[in-house]
């Protein structure tokens, strides 16, 4: 028995003496890798090391939305909305998709995977444009994806414009009932900072306003341009212009804006230019809906044919259907270029114009002498 354990002794130590000699450990860590992925502790761990650990970077949201390699709690980086570096950059997390969510293409993107999306971390509760498709390069018309990001405003957030010019047009798909919808429309939203950078919110279109705000309260818009179209209808063949001479201008003027009003064929008169309705007006920003605490500062406002800055339209001040505007703050703005007037306040309370430069008001081409139109500067 003795020497029967000895030699099972002497066996044992010689299979490990020699073990490590006849290992092939890369096909055992194979071996063991193969095991993992079959009965998915290989995914699980790589998942968790994602979600805790890194953070999968792209160049756009279409490279995001084709990979493969996210997975439910990852989270992922873009360094641009359309291509690297232009300025859309934005943070997700991945995880599954609900019965609720709303595939946008900005807070909520579908990727690759059916069952996955990927949801915009909202940073400092700021939102960029650029995070939803605005591109800022004055070519592309950028009034849907900028609406979108107005839509997505939460209470206390704030709206940024890299700077660029950002061009926008009448957005019908507002569904206004009098079709005189503006290019943007922020409503019934609270503390809300729009800030521009000095980037320029541009349409080309004849009488049609861009930005409005209605039924808010404790909204500022600051360092934002905001600019319309350059060119006004020349003087009629009667020495008037747009507001006055005709009798469609003492029922249109004033009344209608955003190109609402069709005036083709009216009195004989020139009635399109640029696009737009002669006679109708383009006010550069309303405030209205009996919206409270709004204040607009350090912007610049030009080349309307109504007024840049308008508290209230005529008619809401004869309907009952809004309240007054009140405690409206209008200070340190440049307002130049204007047909009608630098600031209108046609149906408010406590309204505070303060330090504004307005100049070039009036119709380039009239006269003093020439009545209903304007004077020129």
């Amino acid at each position: 028995a003795v020497t029967e354990l000895q030699g099972l002794y002497i066996e044992l130590k010689n299979y490990v003496d020699t073990y490590f000699e006849n290992l092939d450990i890369q096909t055992e860590i194979n071996n063991k890798l193969d095991e993992m992925a079959e009965d998915g502790t290989l995914a699980d761990i790589i998942a968790a090391y994602i979600q805790l650990r890194g953070i999968l970077a792209y160049n756009s949201v279409d490279e995001m939305k084709s990979a493969t390699n996210l997975s439910d709690g990852s989270f992922t980086e873009t360094y641009g909305y359309y291509s690297y570096g232009d300025g859309g950059n934005a943070k997700y997390k991945v995880r599954t998709i609900t019965n609720e969510d709303v595939i946008d293409d900005a807070t909520i993107i579908a990727l690759n995977d059916p069952d996955l999306v990927a949801e915009l971390i909202v940073e400092k509760d700021t939102l960029n444009v650029k995070q939803f498709g605005a591109t800022g390069d004055g070519e592309t018309d950028d009034t849907l994806n900028i609406q979108k990001c107005i839509n997505s405003l939460k209470d206390g957030y704030n709206l940024l414009f890299p700077k660029g010019v950002y061009l926008v047009s009448k957005n019908t798909e507002l569904n206004y009932v009098n079709n005189d919808e503006p290019c943007l429309l922020l409503e019934d939203k609270t503390n809300i900072t729009i800030t521009g950078n000095k980037a320029i919110l541009k349409t080309v279109t004849h009488a049609q306003g861009i930005l409005e705000i209605k039924g808010c309260e404790n909204v500022i818009v600051e360092n934002l341009n905001i600019e319309g179209c350059h060119e006004l209808p020349p003087i009629f063949s009667n020495g008037t212009g747009e507001k006055g001479g005709y009798a469609i201008s003492s029922t249109v003027y004033g009344y209608y804006k955003n190109n609402s009003y069709n005036t083709v064929g009216t009195e004989g008169i020139i009635s399109t230019f640029e696009g737009g309705y002669i006679c109708n007006v383009g006010i550069g920003l309303l405030i209205y809906g009996g919206s409270k605490n709004i204040t607009v500062r350090n912007c610049d406002i030009s080349y309307f044919n109504y007024c840049g800055i308008s508290v209230g339209f005529h008619p809401e001040s004869v309907s009952d259907e809004y309240s007054k505007d009140e405690n409206i703050t209008i200070t340190g703005n440049t307002i130049s270029h204007i047909y009608d007037a630098g600031i209108s306040n046609e149906y408010s309370t406590n309204l505070i114009v303060d330090n504004n430069v307005i100049h070039d008001i009036g119709h380039p081409s009239a006269t003093r002498t020439m009545e209903n139109c304007n004077p020129g500067y």
